[in-house]
């Protein structure tokens, strides 16, 4: 008993879900490829391999179960480029899906389908078995063009941003659209990013804004779809926040950060778990002075330990890739001798969730 609850422990701890090995992927502006890099439980960044894409590639996104990468083009005709990832991290499928003008992407968390969202909005189907995309021929005029799309699991509804408001819209598990849509709208400014609480309850959307419109909003999302709007933040300017770019929610839910461009920072705020206010927790400024290109891109890791965070030195030089550790408090801690220098300026980075195996959907889900 006691040899085979020890064998049990070993390839626990010996597979991917305990593994101190991070896979990143990003994409580049103006370019027409993508990387892969690996990070060890240090911090410590290393470059694996760089592979074609579409041009100016500005999305990647990965699927919660670990096993798909999708890049995506915002001008080529073959807009996607996907890529099936066994557990070590390694491609053993990749292709293009043509579909023009196709990003953003977006993974529903309940069944094996991604949204693509230009107006209109396809869903394709992923067969995680035989390792293949298919055109499922379902789509959807959002009659606007999302600037950014998720997948709330609360809701099972796509949640999307268009400029100034936050809409949804109800999908089904045998892959269609519903009838059931909601929106919330905003004042002033124009929409820069937003993001999808793990749990699919709360949406967090930045604004560039005019003078005190707000910076950083949330929206709640109910069980039935509908949208309402949570808080308002307008951020004082100058000193911590004058073009906020960039927003996530670390994986676990715990904590949301904004990727300042202005005075080049990254702010964290602790989430309330059961009414999705913000509480500001701290600020820390990335290490180089001006004159540097502002931050445009980052990551966190699955385990929400890390971001990995691209930094622009002065004009011409090359891109630095810089770790930053998010303490068990919520402080950010920069790791100074943690980064990596790169060529190439990324739009886009993502971090792949811990490899899963995924069991054969219910009959009917993969039907093509």
């Amino acid at each position: 008993m006691r040899r085979i609850l020890f064998i049990i422990i070993i390839i626990l701890f010996s597979s991917p879900l305990f593994s101190s090995e991070y896979l990143l992927f990003a994409s580049y502006f103006d370019e027409t490829r993508a990387s892969a890099f690996k990070m060890d439980g240090e911090g410590n960044l290393s470059h694996v391999l760089d592979f074609s894409v579409g041009k100016d590639s500005q999305y990647v996104a990965t699927s919660p179960n670990g096993q798909f990468v999708i890049v995506s083009s915002e001008y080529d005709e073959y807009a996607l480029t996907f890529l099936f990832l066994d557990k070590y991290g390694n491609i053993t499928t990749s292709g293009t899906i043509s579909k023009a003008n196709s990003y953003p992407v977006a993974f529903s968390r309940d069944w094996p389908f991604m949204y693509v969202g230009f107006y209109p909005c396809n869903i394709f189907g992923i067969d995680y078995v035989d390792r293949k995309i298919y055109d499922t021929k379902v789509c959807y005029d959002l009659k606007t063009s999302p600037l950014e799309i998720g997948y709330s699991s609360y809701c099972k509804n796509i949640v999307y941003n268009s400029y100034m408001a936050i809409n949804d819209i109800g999908v089904t598990y045998d892959g269609n659209f519903t009838t059931s849509t909601h929106q919330v709208s905003f004042s002033g400014g124009t929409n820069s990013d937003f993001a999808i609480s793990p749990d699919g309850r709360w949406a967090a959307i930045t604004g560039i804004a005019m003078p005190w419109d707000p910076d950083l909003s949330v929206v709640g999302i109910a069980k039935d779809g509908s949208l309402s709007l949570i808080e308002q933040w307008i951020l004082p300017p100058y000193d911590e926040c004058t073009n906020p770019e960039k927003l996530r929610y670390t994986p676990d839910g715990k904590y949301l950060i904004l990727m300042d461009e202005g005075p080049h920072d990254l702010i964290c705020f602790k989430v309330d778990q059961d009414t999705g206010k913000l509480t500001k927790i701290s600020y820390t400024e990335t290490p180089h002075e001006p004159p540097w290109t502002a931050p445009q891109a980052m990551a966190i890791t699955p385990d929400s330990q890390y971001i990995v965070v691209m930094e622009i030195n002065p004009p011409g030089s090359d891109t630095t890739l810089r770790v930053v550790r998010i303490e068990e408090d919520g402080k950010l801690t920069i790791l100074a001798d943690k980064y990596l220098v790169i060529n190439g300026f990324p739009s886009d980075m993502d971090f792949v969730p811990f490899w899963r195996e995924t069991l054969a959907p219910p009959h009917g889900w993969l039907a093509h």
